[in-house]
C-alpha cells in the first residue's frame, strides 16, 4: 500500500493531542489515536486522570468496591477532589469468598483508619497527582505522620482461609492469625507525561507502610508457660547448688574452735519471680523477627524485619549475616510487588524461636542477679570435742552477708555452754560478706546464662523450641502457598512511543496488597492506593511529504520530526528526487519501484516542518516553500498545482487484480494537485483553524481520473 494522503486521516475524537501519539503530516496530516481500555471511573476516556482510595477490594484484577475514593479527569473534572473513609459503612460492604458474599466486618477491623483520606487532581493530559494518607496540620494529605504512628488495620487471616476452604488448619496448633497492617498510603505524580520517583526508591511513585505484623495464637505457645515454670525451677536448683559449691566452708570452719565443722544450706526464691518476669511483657528476639507473649499464647512475626537484605540489626540476623541477599531493607524501600509472605519465612522463624530462649535466659539471669540480696544462706556450726560435750549453732545471712537470723546455740554436757559462747562469739564477730564474696561475685549475667543453659537445655529443646516450631510450621506453609502479601504493589499500562520503545501511561500504586490465591484470580484487598494516567508516552510531532506503507510506513520522504525535550524544532525536511526514485513497494509479491507508476510533480519540491515547543504545544505542516523559507498550504502565485500522476491501472495489474481488459480501459491515470496539510496543538488540544473538516486543515487543488 502506498499513501500520498490525498485526504486527511483524523480521529473521530475531537480536539485532544495525546502525548506520545504521532502527529503526522503526509501531504495531508495523519493522526492516529489508539483505543483506550474500558474504565469504570467517570472521565476514564479523557487523556489524563487520577484516582486514589484508602481501600479497594476485587476479584483478581477486577475492582468490586472501594472506600475513601476520589477521582479526577483532565477535561471535565480536574479537581483536586477529596474523600474520607467511612469505616462503619465500609464494614457493611461485602466481598465474594468461595462464592459467598462475606461482610468485610467479619474479618477486618479498620481500627482508626477512619482518619485516612484520598485526593486526586488532573490539571492537564500530562500532569496528575493522586495520594492517600492522613491529614496534616495544614489540611493537606501526607503519607508520613508527625508522630510516626500508623493506625493498623487488622485482618483475620484464619477466618479468611477457613472461608476459602483451605485444609490442613487446626485450632490445636494455631487458633488465631491476625494480620496487622499500619497503612500510611501511596502517592503517584505525573509531570509533563512522566511519572516521578520522589523518594528515589522502589520505582515511580511512593508508598508508606508503618507496620506489618502477623499475630499467631497457639495453645502450644500458651502451654509453654508451664514448661517455662519448670525450667525456672531447674534454674533455681542449679543456682542453689552452685552457690553452695562456691562457699569455702572449710575456711569458714577455721574461724571457729578446733574441730568445728560448718555446713551451709542455700535457699533461693526466684522461680516465681523469673516466671513473673517472663510473663510480664512480650519477649522480642535479638533479630527482631518474632515477639512472643507467653501470657496470652501469641507469637508475633514482624514481617518488616523479614525484609532485611545485607543489613544487620544488633548483629547478624542469621548465619551469613543476611536474610535476603541483595534485597532492599525495610518495608518502605522495596521494589515493586515485593512478596513478604513466602517460603523463606519459616526458616527465619524457626531460627528465631531458637534465639527466643536466649532472651528467656537473659531475663532469668537478670532476675537472679537482682535477687542475690534476697538469697538466704542457713548456716550450721557443730563442735563436739568428746562424746559428752557438744555445741550446735545456727544462724542465717543473705548472700550479701547481712545477718537475717541471730545465732542460736544448743549445748550438751558440762562444757557445752562454753562451746556455745565461743561459737556465737565467732558468728557475731565475723563479717559474713567476706567468706561469701566469691559466691556473690560469681553471679554476673554471663555466668548465670551459661549455668541456666546447662540446667534446662534438654527441656528447652524438647518441650519448648521443637513444639513451637511444629505448631507454626504447617500454618506458615499453607500461608506461603495461599496468601500473597505485597508491599509497593504496582500495576502499569504501557504504550508505544514514537521511536517504537515502550513507555508507561498508567501507574497505580498500593501500599499493601493482600490476596488469597492471587494467581487464580482470588479475592484481593488493596490498602493505601493512588494512581494516575497520562496521555501516553513521549510527545512527538512528525511530518512527511510522501509516506509509503500506510499506518506503519515502510519509507518516507520529506520527513521531519520534533519533540519538546531535546529537539523542539522547527525542523524541516525536503524530498530528494534521486532517493525518491529508488523507493519500492511490494505488489503481487514483488518489489516494484514507485517511479514505474508515479510522476511526483510538485510533490518533489515540497517541504515538511515540525515544531514541538512544550508537551502541550506542537505544529506539523507540509507544503510549498516561500522565498522566506516559510511553508504554505496554498499555491504562492494562485496558479494550479503541478499534479502528481499515478498510473492506477499499472498498480492494479501488478497487484494481481483480475477482470481488467484493455478492450474496456487501457489507461487509468489519477492526477492529484496536493497543496499539503497542517495540524497544530495548543494547550494540549488540536485546533481547527478553518472551521471545516474537523481539527487541522489541508489543501487539494486537483483530483482528476483520466480514463482511456
Amino acid at each position: 500500500m502506498f499513501d500520498l494522503s490525498a485526504t486527511a486521516r483524523r480521529s473521530g475524537v475531537a480536539g485532544n493531542w495525546k502525548k506520545g501519539l504521532a502527529i503526522t503530516a503526509a501531504g495531508a496530516l495523519a493522526v492516529v489515536i489508539p483505543v483506550m481500555p474500558a474504565a469504570q471511573a467517570a472521565g476514564a476516556d479523557e487523556p489524563g486522570g487520577a484516582s486514589a482510595s484508602v481501600f479497594e477490594s476485587g476479584i483478581g484484577s477486577l475492582p468490586i468496591a472501594s472506600a475513601a475514593s476520589s477521582e479526577a479527569s483532565s477535561e471535565t473534572n480536574p479537581g483536586p477532589n477529596r474523600s474520607g473513609l467511612n469505616a462503619t459503612a465500609l464494614g457493611r460492604a461485602t466481598i465474594k469468598i468461595a462464592g459467598v458474599d462475606v461482610p468485610l466486618s467479619d474479618f477486618i477491623d479498620f481500627g482508626q483508619a477512619g482518619a485516612l483520606y484520598s485526593e486526586s487532581a488532573a490539571t492537564t493530559p500530562f500532569d496528575a497527582r493522586s495520594i492517600s494518607g492522613t491529614l496534616s496540620s495544614d489540611g493537606s494529605i501526607q503519607l508520613d505522620r508527625a508522630d510516626g504512628g500508623f493506625a493498623p488495620v487488622t485482618v483475620d487471616l484464619l477466618s479468611v482461609l477457613k472461608k476459602v476452604g483451605v485444609s490442613g488448619l487446626t485450632d490445636s496448633l494455631v487458633n488465631k492469625a491476625d494480620l496487622r497492617l499500619g497503612i500510611g498510603g501511596a502517592e503517584v505524580i505525573a509531570k509533563g507525561g512522566d511519572f516521578l520517583d520522589p523518594d528515589g526508591v522502589g520505582g515511580p511513585g511512593r508508598y508508606r507502610v508503618g507496620q506489618a505484623d502477623l499475630d499467631l495464637g497457639s495453645p502450644v505457645v500458651k502451654g509453654a508457660s508451664a514448661t517455662l515454670y519448670d525450667a525456672a525451677g531447674r534454674m533455681q536448683t542449679a543456682f542453689e547448688g552452685k552457690v553452695n559449691d562456691l562457699i569455702d566452708k572449710g575456711a569458714v570452719a577455721s574461724r571457729f574452735p578446733a574441730g568445728t565443722t560448718v555446713d551451709a544450706d542455700v535457699h533461693a526464691n526466684f522461680q516465681d519471680k523469673v516466671m513473673k518476669a517472663i510473663l510480664a511483657q512480650p519477649i522480642t528476639t535479638k533479630n527482631h523477627i518474632i515477639t512472643v507473649d507467653f501470657s496470652t499464647g501469641v507469637m508475633t512475626i514482624h514481617l518488616d524485619q523479614v525484609l532485611h537484605g545485607q543489613e544487620t540489626v544488633d548483629g547478624p540476623l542469621l548465619p551469613a549475616q543476611d536474610v535476603r541477599p541483595g534485597d532492599p531493607t525495610g518495608l518502605n524501600n522495596q521494589n515493586p510487588n515485593t512478596e513478604i509472605v513466602d517460603d523463606e519465612i519459616y526458616p527465619m522463624v524457626a531460627e528465631s524461636i531458637h534465639d527466643l530462649m536466649d532472651e528467656v535466659y537473659n531475663i532469668a539471669a537478670g532476675v537472679v542477679v537482682g535477687s542475690l540480696d534476697s538469697t538466704t544462706v542457713d548456716w550450721t556450726a557443730t563442735t563436739k570435742p568428746d562424746a559428752d560435750n557438744s555445741a550446735v549453732t545456727t544462724w542465717s545471712t543473705t548472700l550479701r552477708g547481712t545477718t537475717t537470723k541471730a545465732p542460736s546455740c544448743v549445748a550438751t554436757g558440762p562444757n557445752g555452754p562454753a562451746l556455745c559462747d565461743a561459737q556465737t562469739g565467732v558468728v557475731k564477730a565475723t563479717t559474713w560478706a567476706d567468706p561469701l564474696k566469691a559466691a556473690y561475685d560469681y553471679w554476673t549475667a554471663d555466668n548465670a546464662d551459661q549455668l541456666f543453659r546447662l540446667a534446662v537445655d534438654d527441656l528447652k529443646t524438647g518441650m519448648i523450641t521443637v513444639p513451637l516450631r511444629n505448631a507454626v510450621a504447617p500454618f506458615l506453609d499453607v500461608l506461603a502457598k495461599v496468601v500473597s502479601l505485597q508491599v509497593n504493589h504496582q500495576e502499569t499500562r504501557t504504550c508505544t512511543m514514537a521511536d517504537g520503545t515502550k513507555g508507561i501511561n498508567r501507574l497505580r500504586v498500593s501500599a499493601v496488597s493482600l490476596a488469597v490465591l492471587r494467581n487464580a484470580n482470588g479475592a484481593v484487598l488493596n490498602l493505601g492506593n493512588a494512581g494516575s494516567r497520562v496521555a501516553a508516552c513521549t510527545p512527538m510531532v512528525q511530518a512527511s511529504v510522501v509516506s509509503v506503507g500506510g499506518n506503519q510506513p515502510l519509507a518516507e520522504e520529506g520527513y521531519s520530526e520534533a519533540d519538546p525535550g531535546t529537539n523542539p524544532g522547527p525542523n524541516q525536511g525536503g524530498v530528494d528526487p534521486s532517493v525518491l526514485n529508488t523507493r519500492t513497494i511490494k505488489l503481487g509479491g514483488a518489489d516494484i519501484p514507485l517511479d514505474q507508476f508515479i510522476n511526483y510533480g510538485q510533490l518533489a519540491t515540497m517541504l515538511s516542518e515540525s515544531t514541538a515547543t512544550t508537551p502541550n504545544d506542537g505544529r506539523a505542516i507540509t507544503g510549498a516553500a516561500g522565498a522566506d523559507g516559510s511553508i504554505e498550504l496554498d499555491s504562492l502565485d494562485g496558479t494550479t498545482f503541478d499534479p502528481a500522476t499515478i498510473d492506477v491501472l499499472s498498480v492494479l495489474r501488478k497487484a494481481g487484480a483480475s477482470g481488467l481488459s484493455d478492450l474496456a480501459v487501457d489507461q487509468l491515470l489519477l492526477k492529484l494537485g496536493i497543496g499539503g496539510s497542517e495540524l497544530q496543538a495548543v494547550d494540549g488540544r488540536f485546533t481547527d483553524p478553518d472551521g471545516v473538516g474537523g481539527p487541522g486543515r489541508y489543501r487539494i487543488a486537483q483530483a482528476d481520473l483520466d480514463l482511456h
